[in-house]
């Protein structure tokens, strides 16, 4: 699913529904100009047929990849990767066809890499917003702020029916692959998410890369644990804020902890 494609499923719900009231007004006294007798306009006319019919099949293609997404998105956070068939997730979705997902993405690795760019797209809005009230404080020397721009929007983050799934599509990805690797392949679509976690690297440098990664994901982890927890324990013991601000604690303290290589010795 290409970039371009990606943002126009954000935007398909915005732009059918001003397609919907956008109509095209004539001048009184003017009979309407598919009638008029110009040759030009006639041609004119020919061309933009298809055109406005491609349309169509098109904003149709993108609502049922949106579709799709979301569904799976939502029964991935509930049952896992391994937990739910393509099938399930077309029937979910509203379709009738039994292999919509892979007419659609191909299989399940693309869907799963479709949910994480389609929302990384949205994130990396938002933590640039983030990271510009961060820079306008002076604090992107901060671990804490970086560390809260990054994992933040994901706990805040909602669906079309304003429902936090994707926090526990996350968790599922986590415990079946590695995050960091689908991070690594959309770098093009997420600038600012790319700079972050640079910045956040910057910050621990004396940590080998292979440290700061393994790091990386278990702060992760731990933050998407504790988010995913309260979203659905009826009686938390905790506001949802200060388990959030406790979660954010404890992914900075398993970055900012100290490093010390020890050296392995074999008995002999």
């Amino acid at each position: 699913m290409t970039h371009v494609r990606l943002l126009a499923c954000r935007r398909a719900g915005a732009t059918v529904e001003r397609a919907a009231s956008t109509r095209t007004t004539e001048q009184p006294g003017k009979p309407p100009s598919h009638q008029m007798p110009n040759s030009k306009h006639a041609t004119a006319a020919a061309r933009v047929r298809p055109r406005a019919s491609q349309r169509k099949v098109q904003t149709r293609r993108i609502l049922a990849e949106r579709a799709l997404i979301e569904a799976a998105e939502e029964l991935y956070a509930r049952h896992g990767l391994d937990g739910v068939s393509l099938r399930e997730i077309g029937a979910y979705a509203g379709s009738a066809n039994n292999s919509v997902v892979q007419h659609h993405f191909g299989g399940k690795d693309n869907l799963i890499r479709a949910i994480f760019e389609f929302n990384l797209v949205e994130l990396d809005a938002v933590r640039a917003q983030r990271l510009a009230a961060a820079e306008a404080a002076g604090l992107l020397g901060d671990l804490k702020t970086l560390v809260e721009t990054l994992l933040l929007p994901i706990a805040q983050h909602e669906n079309s029916q304003g429902r936090t799934t994707y926090l526990g599509f996350l968790l599922a990805v986590q415990q079946g692959q590695s995050i960091s690797k689908l991070r690594d392949d959309s770098d093009h679509i997420a600038p600012v998410t790319r700079r972050l976690i640079t910045m956040i690297r910057d910050l621990r440098s004396e940590l080998p890369d292979g440290v700061f990664k393994i790091r990386l994901a278990g702060a992760s982890l731990l933050f998407f644990s504790q988010m995913a927890r309260i979203a659905t324990d009826e009686a938390p013991e905790m506001p949802r804020n200060a388990v959030m601000d406790d979660a954010i604690d404890q992914a900075v303290a398993v970055l900012a902890a100290a490093y010390r290589p020890r050296a392995h010795l074999r008995s002999t």
